[in-house]
């Protein structure tokens, strides 16, 4: 049973391994990219509501989108999505925008926040109020030509 989609976009190779596969394992679907670029074009080319959590590093390399930033983006284009940063303790407190995971990484706590993470992500996108389609118009039977 698949209990939510995952975007890991992480540019430590062991670290995305690993995760993905503790990750999959609790039934997970999950995407892994290698860092905020790959996530970024991933993001674009699929329907808003493909990902349920971004699970991201706070920091990436000087040439990309840092992962606060990556967030901000992702949630611009589905506000639903909820995101889950690494983060060294020196940057912890800077994750206004999701719920943080200190190094070193603690994989069932990495798995507790995703999996709240992807509840809020579902209740949100449930709680959104439909909107319905526009009334039809019953035809003009007064006679009158427009």
């Amino acid at each position: 049973m698949v209990t939510g989609s995952v975007l890991l976009a992480h540019d430590d190779g062991d670290f995305r391994d690993r995760a993905a596969a503790v990750l999959a394992s609790a039934g997970f679907a999950v995407t892994a990219v290698s860092g905020s670029m790959a996530a970024l074009e991933l993001i674009e080319a699929e329907p808003a509501g493909a990902f349920d959590v971004l699970v991201t590093r706070m920091q990436f390399g000087v040439r990309s989108p840092n992962g606060l930033s990556l967030a901000l983006m992702a949630r611009q284009r589905d506000p639903h999505l909820r995101v889950v940063f690494t983060s060294t303790p020196e940057n912890a407190g800077f994750a206004d925008a999701g719920a943080v995971v200190v190094s070193p990484i603690d994989m069932g706590e990495l798995l507790r926040q995703v999996g709240l993470a992807a509840r809020a992500s579902k209740a949100s996108r449930e709680s959104e109020p439909q909107v319905p389609p526009p009334a039809r118009q019953p035809p003009d039977r007064s006679g009158a030509e427009g």
